[in-house]
């Protein structure tokens, strides 16, 4: 919870939400329009107590420590699922929509641990390429639609 940053960060005399707004970004600031940067907030303005801002996997490709937990599960995901879109089957009289879930990451990308698995409708969230889409199925699992625009990012690397 930003409580917990803001409050550990002050005991070494550092101002949280000071240093959260410093981290670069690109597009307008947050809930100006749509932008991306190293830090996901939910609010304009104040970051409130109870809210949990996030750091994006582009800050995890900065960080050594979050190579392996972030960012390398998170491009290898992005790489199935730029497989999963070119794999639907189109029909002509048809609208086909490429939709995917986390038991089909899970049996297709094994060796991804489960607490990243835990995590990982989040981290969709806050990611251009997955941005949007998601619901819960009947059996009560999540289920996100992808876009063609996924096939910006095929071939994606760090």
């Amino acid at each position: 919870m930003w409580h917990y940053v803001r409050e550990k960060l002050s005991r070494d005399g550092l101002d949280a939400d000071e240093l959260i707004r410093s981290l670069p970004r690109v597009g307008p600031p947050p809930g100006m329009g749509v932008s991306y940067g190293l830090a996901w907030y939910p609010s304009v303005g104040h970051i409130q107590d109870e809210e949990k801002p996030t750091l994006t996997v582009a800050a995890a490709l900065h960080l050594p420590v979050l190579l392996p937990a972030m960012a390398d599960p998170f491009l290898a995901v992005l790489r199935k699922l730029v497989e999963f879109h070119r794999g639907v089957r189109l029909e002509p009289d048809k609208v086909v929509r490429a939709t995917y879930t986390a038991k089909r990451i899970r049996q297709e990308l094994p060796g991804v641990s489960g607490n990243f698995m835990v995590r990982l409708p989040e981290i969709l969230n806050h990611e251009p390429p997955t941005w949007g889409g998601s619901k819960w199925n009947e059996d009560g699992e999540w289920i996100r639609e992808l876009s063609r625009d996924i096939y910006r990012y095929a071939g994606c690397t760090m």
